[in-house]
């Protein structure tokens, strides 16, 4: 017990190495005592808040099975989960999120399991186990910090798996029930999107409106201001479009400002404007 009091007190004082070194003497000399699972899982903790991911997956690793059936149990497996997410080892990692799902204890966690299980599918492309995930954290946990979030990635992935009626209701869902946050903003530009895919260019332009009047200051505006400009322009309302693009604030070449002034260039061609298209 003075071992791992030391152990608790090194890693409360961020010296991470030490602590992990005295935690894995704990577990490894006293297996049958009530602090040895405690001690394993420590270990994994400090390790990993060394930076060393690839030791605390070991650490991890060996915690299972000697400790498999401690109280400590579904902390150390959600925790091995992280581990293997930042290590992009995602069918482990998934692997393990499933199983701490499965299991009992640690409930305030599980929203948090569910939502990175979902992002383990979506980079194991499969949208429809992402979409099922994410909709379970909004479903199962709705005043969760990540359910707006996982709101507007169900709409992601439903559009990712080609199903597009599914990815309105999502990011519609996500618009109503948490319409003050930035991901409600990230729900319309995806319909606005969507929308323009479709060929519904008025109904884009009228998504673009709405968001702009609510939202002028969003760092988000400048997109939609590029996607008013694109709709106008199909629309055959050049002039209009060219002075969309233009109200684009600047920005770097990859962001919503090398957008408008490619629009720009755009909408002067299409009025036959060419010395302005080439400034």
């Amino acid at each position: 017990e003075v071992l791992h009091s030391l152990a608790e007190a090194k890693f409360g004082q961020k010296n991470c190495k030490d602590a992990a070194a005295l935690y894995a003497d704990v577990a490894k000399r006293f297996p049958k005592h009530r602090l040895a699972a405690s001690a394993a899982y420590g270990r994994m903790l400090a390790i990993e808040k060394t930076g060393d991911l690839a030791e605390a997956e070991t650490a991890g690793n060996e915690f299972f099975p000697a400790f498999a059936d401690s109280d400590t149990a579904p902390l150390a497996r959600f925790a091995l989960g992280e581990c293997r997410f930042r290590l992009k080892k995602y069918p482990e990692a998934a692997d393990d999120f499933r199983k701490f799902l499965a299991g009992t204890g640690a409930a305030d966690l599980a929203a948090d399991a569910e939502y990175k299980l979902g992002w383990c599918e979506l980079n194991l492309k499969n949208p429809a186990g992402a979409l099922a995930r994410f909709s379970n954290v909004v479903a199962k946990y709705p005043k969760s910090p990540l359910a707006p979030e996982a709101a507007y990635l169900a709409g992601r992935a439903a559009e990712a798996g080609g199903d597009k009626p599914a990815a309105r209701q999502r990011y519609e869902n996500g618009i109503r029930t948490y319409p003050d946050t930035e991901y409600a903003q990230r729900s319309e530009l995806a319909l606005m999107l969507m929308d323009f895919g479709e060929k519904k260019h008025a109904d884009s332009l009228a998504r673009a409106d709405a968001f702009l009047k609510k939202n002028p200051d969003s760092a988000l505006a400048g997109y939609a201001r590029v996607y008013r400009g694109e709709a106008l322009l199909e629309l055959g309302r050049p002039e209009e479009a060219l002075a969309a693009y233009q109200s684009v604030k600047a920005g770097n070449e990859d962001g919503p400002g090398g957008d408008g002034a490619y629009g720009a260039a755009w909408a002067n061609r299409k009025m036959g404007k060419h010395a302005e298209a080439a400034e």
